[in-house]
Formats: C-alpha cells, sequence, structure tokens
C-alpha cells in the first residue's frame, strides 16, 4: 500500500512543475503510484500555500486543461462545487464555452481515478478474504462429507428394506404355489373318487 506523506507529495508536485505541468490531484497520485485522494488533497493544499498560489497554479489568464483542473480541484479543498461559473470565477477568465468542456474532461478523468481508487483492495482485507474464503471452503467440504455420509446411510437403509421386500415376496410366492398344488392335489382326489362312485 502506498503512503502518501506530505514530503512525497511536495516531491511529485515539484516534479511535475518542473515539467510545465499542473499538480493536479490524480497526476500526483499517478507519480506516487497509489495513495488516498483525500490525504494527498490536503498535503497538496499546504504545499501550495507555501509557495504561494501564484506559483502552485498557472496564470489565471491562461485557461487551457491544467488551469482548469487546478481551479476546480481548488474550489473542492476550499469546499465549493466546481460548477462552470465557480471555476470562471477562480480562474478570473475565460468564457463558459471554453471552460465547458474542460471541467467536463476534469470531472470524467476525477470519477475515473476515484472508481480505480474505490476498487483496490488494501492488503490486510485480500489477507482476511483470503482466510474466510479458506474457512468457507474447509465448512463446505465439511457439509458435503456429512452430506455423503448421510446418503450413504439412507442408500444402506434402502438397500436392506429392498432385500426384507424381496425376501417377503419370496415367501409369499413359495406360500402361493404350495397353496396351490395343495388345491390341485385336493381337486384330483375328488376328481378320482367322484370317477370310482360313478362306476359302482
Amino acid at each position: 500500500m502506498v503512503y502518501a506523506t506530505y514530503e512525497a507529495v511536495a516531491k511529485a508536485a515539484t516534479t511535475l512543475l518542473s515539467q510545465d505541468k499542473e499538480p493536479t490531484l490524480n497526476d500526483i497520485r499517478d507519480v506516487l503510484g497509489g495513495g488516498s485522494l483525500n490525504t494527498i488533497a490536503k498535503h497538496l493544499r499546504t504545499f501550495r500555500e507555501g509557495r504561494g498560489e501564484a506559483e502552485a497554479r498557472l496564470p489565471p489568464t491562461f485557461v487551457n486543461e491544467f488551469s482548469v483542473a487546478a481551479a476546480a480541484e481548488n474550489l473542492l479543498l476550499g469546499g465549493k462545487k466546481p460548477t462552470i461559473e465557480a471555476v470562471r470565477k477562480e480562474l478570473g477568465t475565460g468564457s463558459k464555452r471554453t471552460i465547458s468542456p474542460l471541467l467536463e474532461k476534469w470531472h470524467a478523468r476525477t470519477n475515473k481515478a476515484a472508481k480505480r481508487a474505490a476498487l483496490e483492495v488494501p492488503k490486510e482485507l485480500r489477507e482476511s478474504s483470503t482466510q474466510l474464503i479458506g474457512r468457507l471452503w474447509c465448512l463446505a467440504l465439511e457439509h458435503v462429507r456429512d452430506r455423503d455420509e448421510a446418503t450413504r446411510r439412507s442408500l444402506g437403509y434402502a438397500e436392506r428394506d429392498l432385500k426384507e421386500a424381496r425376501r417377503a415376496h419370496n415367501k409369499f410366492v413359495k406360500d402361493t404355489e404350495r397353496e396351490i398344488g395343495l388345491r390341485d392335489a385336493y381337486i384330483a382326489d375328488l376328481e378320482k373318487r367322484l370317477e370310482m362312485k360313478e362306476k359302482t
């Protein structure tokens, strides 16, 4: 995790100024390779106050992407909403037609950086998440093992019931066949007696 100290922010801002670039929050964050935008904003404000507003941003008579971005961030640092009119007053010059697309571009870049920062997961959270996932995986395996054991028991009960049903069925068949045999023998004996009686 990158920690944005005042020294790091001041060094990044000075580097950007030496390259004729306005030290915006997003540019400083890119130079640092990360860091909280709120922390960078606090240190950048201190840096600007130390150097003086004239040195911290481009002259107000020069309206471009950098000066509009600097004006918008100055407004944010002062707790104000960076509207077109507010930026125009901050710069002290520029038409709404000129400022509008530059301000929209700044909004788009800022929103993109904010989303990127929101997606960054702290190391501690990643480690906690890994431990939690591992624990959940172990619990899932235990649940599967318990379920498999219950399934095996259920299958054992079903197999036992099936064997008992088969034994009962076989006994019923044998008893029925025996009764049919006895009935056939009884009928044959009656027919034989009847035949002998008719002959006499």
